[in-house]
């Protein structure tokens, strides 16, 4: 689709119009959880990045661009997602991954263009289509946020399964009891006789 420079100025700038409309979802990750909050706007973006990317109407790029500015929040959940499932020590490198990959694809866009194919439909759809694998792995594999189910139960029965599993998933053999009580950090406050007085939930899972 050619057209000029200052339409297609007009088109983007949908986004920021519902990028300043998106505020009104801004307390959706601490009422709803981490994790439902990201499925609802993942979802929506993956709806709005099709019709941006596929759809031959002005009229529906504009809208495309407009929910991509309303649903921006799924980049600051992102983050603290990822954040809240990694000890201390990995926060910092959590981050720099993300940050790796995000500023890479423009890496990747060059390499791609210019050692395999330069034709931008083909490489979209496959950007495409690779974004919502990776959302469905995310669906399917990372739990909710413990640290999120403590600050509302700290006898969150789904907090401390989802922490057993994170410990399970990366192959540790501690677990946090099932009666264990939790601060809203994801500490161990009273534990059974079964832990020996360690704070099971702030080990390297």
């Amino acid at each position: 689709m050619c057209m000029p420079k200052n339409e297609i100025s007009g088109i983007v700038s949908w986004y920021f119009v519902g990028f300043g409309l998106g505020v009104v979802f801004f307390f959706f990750p601490d009422h709803f959880g981490r994790k439902k909050s990201l499925n609802i706007f993942l979802i929506a973006q993956v709806f709005a990045v099709y019709l941006t990317i596929f759809s031959k109407e002005v009229s529906a790029i504009k809208i495309g661009f407009f929910l991509q500015g309303v649903f921006h929040m799924k980049t600051t959940i992102t983050y603290v997602h990822c954040i809240e499932l990694m000890d201390e020590a990995s926060k910092m490198t959590a981050s720099m991954c993300i940050n790796a990959f995000d500023s890479g694809s423009l890496m990747v866009s060059c390499i791609v263009f210019y050692y395999w194919n330069n034709n931008v439909d083909d490489f979209l759809r496959l950007m495409y289509f690779v974004g919502c694998a990776a959302i469905v792995l995310y669906m399917l594999v990372i739990p909710e946020s413990p640290r999120w189910q403590f600050m509302s139960d700290c006898r969150s029965k789904e907090g401390i399964d989802n922490m057993n599993y994170i410990a399970w998933f990366n192959g540790s053999e501690f677990r946090v009891p099932n009666d264990a009580i939790m601060d809203k950090v994801g500490q161990v406050l009273e534990e059974n006789n079964t832990l020996n007085n360690t704070n099971v939930a702030r080990l390297k899972f």
